[in-house]
């Protein structure tokens, strides 16, 4: 399996893929390889799907008490997937990296606990299948917003936002008053 390592936590590998002339058949999530790779249990509690059209951006997102690993695929479609360190005593923290998830690379993206997470959808139609390990909880989801001036992200102010993402703090609040 191809797999690639950021944050010493993130990984990003390649969906296994079994083809022939009926078309295809795929394991999203198998906990006994998850280990085997991984060398932890990924317990899924929730899956999720999205849908987004092409220049939405969802994001930036973490539950701060319960806080979520998740398995992250797209399954039509293409996303900028972004993902920052928001652990308080790492080395890396404050610090993201950028990768592309398509329905044509096939990748799969697990995000770790400490991690906040969000995409801007490229194509015309996206799918976004999510595996959580713990349930979502409306109230303790939190997070920062994307144009906060500290991340120096090069994001289109055209992006289309939900009500919620818009009034998001930004990144220095969000250290001040949401990672106590």
């Amino acid at each position: 399996m191809n797999k690639k390592i950021y944050f010493e936590k993130v990984c990003i590998y390649d969906l296994l893929k079994h083809e022939d002339n009926r078309g295809f058949f795929t394991e999203l999530l198998n906990t006994k390889n998850f280990k085997k790779i991984f060398k932890d249990n990924f317990k899924c509690l929730q899956t999720s799907l999205a849908f987004s059209k092409k220049n939405v951006f969802r994001g930036f997102h973490i539950q701060k008490i319960k806080p979520i690993e998740q398995i992250i695929t797209v399954i039509k479609g293409k996303v900028h997937y972004y993902f920052f360190d928001v652990r308080k005593k790492s080395k890396t923290f404050g610090q993201y990296k950028k990768i592309l998830l398509s329905s044509e690379n096939k990748k799969i993206l697990y995000l770790p606990k400490g991690f906040a997470g969000g995409y801007h959808c490229l194509d015309k139609e996206n799918l976004i299948l999510y595996h959580h390990n713990e349930y979502f909880y409306k109230k303790l989801d939190t997070g920062f917003n994307v144009f906060s001036k500290r991340l120096k992200l090069k994001i289109s102010k055209k992006i289309i936002r939900s009500n919620k993402d818009k009034k998001l703090k930004s990144f220095n609040d969000f250290i001040l008053h949401d990672l106590k």
